[in-house]
Order: C-alpha cells, then sequence, then structure tokens
C-alpha cells in the first residue's frame, strides 16, 4: 500500500497518493503495525511537502521519526530526518534544518549507509550557501558530488552538482558552473526527472541573469515555471517566480517584475515561507523606491530586512541594509508588525500548496 503511494507521488498524482496513504495508515493502525504506520506517515510527509503543506508534513515526519525509533529502525530516521531538514529549510529554521541533516550524517555513518547520507552532504551544501559561507558550501558539494558518483547514485550526483554549479557561479566560476549545470541537466533528463531539469533550470537562469544575459535568463526560468505550474508544484513555481521577477526587472519589464513578485508574494505568504517572502518584499520595495514610491518602498525593504534578520540570513540582511541607506532611509516608525504592501493586505493567489528546497539548495 505504501509503495503504491510513492508510485503515485513520484508520477506527481498528489491527491491518489494522498488517498493510499489514508488507506495505508489506517491499515496498519488496525493491525498495531508501527512501522507500518511510520512508512505510511514518511510518505505522507513528502507528498504534502510538494504540496507546501509544511505544518501537517512536519507533523507526519516528526510522528513517522518517533515511531522509527520506538521499534529501533535507524534507516527510517535518517530518512525521517532529512525529510525533517528540508521541511525546516523550507519554512526559514535553517538552525533546525542544520541539526536534522547532522543527526542524519551520523546516522548514515554508523550505519555505513552512504547512499543517504549523499542528499544530507547536498542539503548542507546548500544551507551553508544561504549562510553565505561558500568555500563551505563548495567544498561538501564536491564531496556530495564525489561520493555520488563513486556509489552510482545518479539523482544524487545530479542534485550536488547542481548546487556546486551554484556557488561555483556566485564565486566567479563561470566556466565550471555551466559544466555542472549541463551535467545535472543532463543526468535528470536520462533519469526522466523533469522537476530536476526544471529545478536545474531556474539555476541557471539565475546565474545567467546575475551575468547580465536577460534573454537567456528568462529562456530558461518560462519553461521551468511551467512545468512547476503543470505538475502543482506551487512552492517551486513560486520560489521561480522571484527569479523571473528578478530578470524581468533587469531586462527592465518592470511592471511585469511587479506582478510575478506580487504573485510570489502571495503564494509564499500563504505557504508559510518567510525567507521566500522576503526577497519577493525586497524585490517590491527596490522596484517601488526607484519608481518614486520611496515611503511605500522603504516599508517593504524594512519588512525584508527583519525576515531575513529574524532567520539568520546576515548576507542578505546586510544587503537591504545598503539598499536603505543608499535611500537614505531608516526603520519606520510603526513599521514593526506584520507588514503588507499597499493593495497586498489580505491577498492571496489561493495556491492548495507547492514546494521544493534543499536537495537542490534553499533559494
Amino acid at each position: 500500500m505504501t509503495e503504491l503511494a510513492r508510485v503515485r507521488m513520484h508520477a506527481a498524482d498528489y491527491p491518489a497518493a494522498l488517498e493510499a496513504c489514508r488507506t495505508a495508515l489506517a491499515f496498519y493502525r488496525a493491525l498495531d503495525c508501527r512501522l507500518g504506520q511510520a512508512n505510511a506517515l514518511s510518505v505522507r510527509g513528502r507528498v504534502r511537502q510538494r504540496l507546501g503543506e509544511y505544518p501537517p508534513a512536519i507533523e507526519d515526519v516528526e510522528r513517522s521519526l518517533a515511531l522509527y525509533h520506538e521499534v529501533g529502525n535507524v534507516v527510517g530516521q535518517a530518512r525521517a530526518l532529512s525529510e525533517l531538514g528540508l521541511l525546516r529549510a523550507l519554512t526559514g529554521d535553517d538552525p533546525g534544518a542544520v541539526r536534522a541533516f547532522t543527526r542524519c550524517r551520523l546516522l548514515c555513518r554508523d550505519l555505513g549507509n552512504p547512499l543517504e547520507e549523499v542528499p544530507a552532504l547536498v542539503s548542507l551544501a546548500a544551507l551553508r550557501r544561504r549562510a553565505g559561507d561558500y568555500p563551505e558550501s563548495l567544498r561538501v558539494s564536491s564531496r556530495a558530488a564525489e561520493l555520488a558518483g563513486a556509489l552510482g547514485n545518479k539523482i544524487g550526483e545530479a542534485g550536488a552538482l547542481a548546487e556546486r554549479g551554484v556557488v561555483r557561479d556566485l564565486t566567479g566560476d563561470v566556466k565550471g558552473s555551466a559544466a555542472d549545470f549541463e551535467e545535472a541537466i543532463t543526468l535528470y533528463r536520462a533519469l526522466g526527472q523533469r522537476h530536476g531539469e526544471a529545478v536545474v533550470r531556474v539555476h541557471r537562469g539565475a546565474a545567467r541573469q546575475r551575468r547580465g544575459d536577460h534573454p537567456g535568463a528568462l529562456a530558461e526560468l518560462g519553461p521551468a515555471i511551467a512545468a512547476f505550474r503543470a505538475a502543482g508544484e506551487q512552492g517551486d513555481e513560486a520560489w521561480a517566480l522571484n527569479h523571473l521577477a528578478a530578470a524581468l526587472e533587469a531586462a527592465g519589464h518592470t511592471r511585469e517584475s511587479l506582478r510575478a513578485y506580487r504573485r510570489a508574494l502571495a503564494l509564499h505568504r500563504a505557504l508559510g515561507r518567510p525567507a521566500e517572502e522576503a526577497t519577493a518584499l525586497e524585490g517590491i520595495g527596490a522596484i517601488r523606491a526607484a519608481r518614486g514610491a520611496l515611503v511605500v518602498g522603504s516599508l517593504c525593504l524594512c519588512a525584508a530586512a527583519r525576515r531575513y534578520h529574524a532567520l539568520g540570513l546576515r548576507p542578505a540582511a546586510d544587503r537591504v541594509a545598503s539598499r536603505l541607506a543608499a535611500l537614505g532611509a531608516g526603520e519606520p516608525a510603526g513599521a514593526g508588525g506584520p507588514f503588507d504592501p499597499p493593495g497586498m493586505a489580505g491577498s492571496s493567489a489561493g495556491p492548495t500548496q507547492g514546494g521544493h528546497v534543499v536537495a537542490s539548495g534553499p533559494h
């Protein structure tokens, strides 16, 4: 029963996967089979993560972790910790994510199971990148790529290469970054992993946008967003929309950029993703300020800065502080609470969910 749920999940048939999980969970509860319950909860947590239902996904994974611990299933504990780390990262709890992935790695080493260690390494590399520690991110992602390659773990190797490609681009190794992205896409295509390919395209589009290749960036991002939308993966769509908005702004398409940021903001807010919400607020604030709406722009930027600071994302918080200093703006009086840009209060794109991160990176 749980295997059917996995098959449905991999086919992106999430309603059928959830129904299969519900049936499996009821069956194993009737038998008082705790291992079966743990497996069903683990799969349901992953389905809910892909749908962006983060609080119930965390609850499912934590329950599965407790059940695996009760029955002494260390392999299950390692997998549950990996899933929990991903969910912590998606919801902005980077310290919690690091703790979960580190525990996962230790269990994998105790088990002598390097295969399960690969995704934890990729995720830790992404978290170090998000914290601005590029040398450590490069070291860990390279280790993950080497380990996955030696094990013949093609999907793990693709994820590691994609992450290394991001940090190589950020550190100026354009040639190395391009090679990593191309190899990751080739691997994902050979595996029939359209989702993974779309994720790499977003990373490559963002890299091209940073180098000023705006048409190239838009050519990568458009199809990736369409793929996420077609699969109902609204979390990934929202993440990619932030990158699309930045590329549109850089290409001079200001109105389209604002629309993309606002759509992303509504999705991230509904999904409970404060780090990505801050990115959208920062983008909106910068555009509004540049267009002369200094008060609204400063409010948006201050709201973004507070979220970054609360999440411990120091490089991003410093970047926004520099933007505010350039505007001659400080923290506006009365701006200490949750903030909605004018026209956004109560807005929602009405998502039912969606999600992505760390094996490809907290974005």
